[in-house]
């Protein structure tokens, strides 16, 4: 049987330094829990782990300021990460005998809110230099998506928050960002990433029956922009609603092809949660597809 040993490993420590590493591949006890939620909206991500008796010296040096929190998560040795953000609370409460130390991390959001920037270009200059210019300056990677354009700028300047340059750079190629482990991705509005060819089926670990589902609660945001800039209205966010057994592969916006006895249909994921703990119950991706075309 393929997948049948857990993985779970939740790295938490300095940027660069030293850091506590955690896993439980064997799930004896109830020694650690996660959930993660993701979307493609400018909101950062978030991450709740929940870790089980650990000494006084241990959780005080995961609640640190602007520690950095890993998970992994997977089966057997294959263990990949599914996120990458910034400690942004640790606490301790106690349960009977056991003492819970629950951690929560936000992926970018650190960055955004406390990184001013400044550009000033006098040269001609194009939108993806310039994109690749703030995500450096906020200390983040790059990543541009499928068919984005690229338009020229006959210099630029810019001071103020990072995530206004992005908006305001994004804006005018009528294309959209998100942070995902922080990276900012760049993609156009009905657009995926460049991680193609992925199937989603029983054998691929689909459980139960995918639902129909109207989606637009995910392009409240993207509604705000200037007439022309969103490629949706409020008639066409559809797609579809489903679980698989963990998968820590699958990304926002990554473009894949659902596969069941009542639905065959090409999506991008716009939503993922995924959760699980080392000692049984659910070790889910609960996934939000968007159906491609907007039909």
């Amino acid at each position: 049987m393929r997948y049948w040993q857990r993985t779970v490993k939740v790295k938490i420590g300095r940027a660069g330094g030293g850091a506590g590493l955690f896993q439980n591949v064997d799930s004896k006890g109830h020694t650690m829990s996660f959930s993660v939620e993701k979307d493609s909206t400018k909101k950062s991500n978030k991450a709740i782990v929940k870790l089980y008796n650990l000494s006084t010296s241990s959780s005080s040096f995961l609640a640190l300021p602007n520690n950095v929190i890993e998970i992994y998560a997977g089966f057997g040795n294959d263990c990949p990460r599914i996120f990458l953000g910034t400690v942004i609370s640790c606490d301790d409460t106690y349960n009977g005998k056991d003492k819970i130390t629950t951690i929560i991390g936000a992926d970018g959001g650190k960055e955004m809110s406390s990184t001013p920037i400044l550009i000033n270009k006098k040269d001609t200059i194009t939108s993806t230099e310039l994109l690749k210019e703030v995500s450096g300056n906020l200390g983040l990677s790059f990543k541009m998506g499928n068919g984005v354009a690229e338009i020229p700028f006959s210099g630029y300047s810019f001071v103020g928050q990072g995530q206004d340059a992005l908006t305001e750079i994004c804006d005018s190629i009528n294309a959209m960002w998100f942070i995902n482990n922080n990276v900012i991705n760049v993609v156009n509005y009905d657009g995926y990433s460049q991680n193609l060819g992925y199937e989603i089926n029983a054998g691929s670990g689909l459980i139960g029956t995918p639902s129909h589902a109207v989606v637009d609660k995910f392009f409240n945001e993207r509604k705000k922009q200037k007439e022309g800039k969103t490629a949706r209205n409020s008639k066409n966010g559809y797609g579809y609603s489903f679980d698989t057994l963990l998968n820590p592969y699958i990304n926002i916006r990554d473009l894949v092809h659902l596969s069941s006895k009542t639905i065959t249909d090409y999506m991008y994921i716009e939503s993922i949660k995924h959760e699980g703990a080392t000692n049984g119950g659910a070790f889910l991706s609960h996934i939000m597809g968007i159906k491609t075309g907007g039909k």
